[in-house]
């Protein structure tokens, strides 16, 4: 099986615990003002790769990866690629290989849950591009249900209401007994980010 992958990147320390290599896959039908990586976007582009190739890269790292380190497979959107992405982790899995999803949850709930039968973790970005943004339960509870877990994510976009942010990104994790905390992330170098805990806050 062949997708469209766009970089991988070595020694990652940001996507996920421990070293990672990440696997930018090309394509995401969003369009976000602050993406990092617009160049993703379009469908086109990137280059065709096989499960075996990409696989053969993610194993030069194996030594680096220790207890926490693995594979994270990122973006553009893995869900458009969903079962390309399915069969990237199935095999990492069966290499005893930790694996990671970066998201926006753009993507439909089947494709989620094909995902998540072989993921470990899920960093999942909302777009709070308007205040009245629904969090996809449904989609959190599919990555729930197949025993992954989940950290919340989203960028300060300038304009919206910040503390809104924060109680609605922790009423979602309230619902969820896998999500370890949500992420505050800056929307430029000169914003701030953080993380919340969730281990004392009481779940719903």
């Amino acid at each position: 099986m062949n997708g469209r992958v766009a970089n991988i990147q070595r020694f990652c320390l940001h996507d996920g615990p421990g070293i990672r290599t990440t696997v930018f896959l090309q394509g995401c039908p969003l369009q976000c003002a602050y993406c990092h990586n617009p160049a993703m976007q379009p469908r086109e582009g990137g280059r065709s790769m096989s499960v075996e190739e990409v696989m053969m890269q993610v194993e030069r790292d194996i030594p680096f990866y220790r207890s926490e380190g693995g594979l994270t497979l990122s973006g553009g959107e893995p869900l458009m690629q969903a079962a390309f992405s399915a069969a990237l982790l199935e095999a990492a899995r069966m290499r005893g290989i930790n694996t990671c999803v970066e998201t926006s949850g753009a993507g439909t709930s089947e494709a989620v849950r094909q995902l998540a039968r072989h993921t470990d973790l899920f960093l999942w970005d909302v777009k709070f591009t308007e205040p009245d943004v629904v969090l996809p339960i449904d989609k959190l509870r599919a990555v729930e249900s197949a025993g992954a877990g989940i950290r919340l994510r989203t960028v300060l976009v300038p304009g919206i209401d910040e503390e809104a942010v924060r109680t609605k990104l922790l009423g979602a994790a309230r619902q969820l007994s896998n999500c370890e905390y949500v992420e505050l992330l800056p929307y430029n170098e000169l914003s701030g980010a953080g993380l919340l805990p969730l281990n004392t806050v009481s779940r719903g």
